[in-house]
């Protein structure tokens, strides 16, 4: 993930608790991705990239597969 950030002009690499983040930079500054791990963040929340527009539950991964497979070939 550090190689992507190489991309990115002047990034800064923070690693701490968020709370202290928000701390040092103002939350309008802060955008995040959303992901059930960041439901404490604070900012702007941008909505995930999902690979396909398939959604619900499945009772395994093949079968949920299945369906994107379908989906991303056509």
């Amino acid at each position: 993930m550090l190689n992507l950030a190489v991309n990115i002009p002047n990034i800064v690499i923070f690693v701490e608790e968020f709370s202290l983040f928000v701390k040092q930079i103002p939350v309008e500054l802060i955008t995040f991705k959303e992901h059930p791990l960041n439901k404490h963040y604070r900012g702007t929340e941008e909505s995930r990239d999902w690979m396909s527009s398939v959604s619900g539950h499945f009772p395994s991964f093949f079968k949920f597969w299945k369906k994107c497979k379908k989906e991303l070939m056509e």
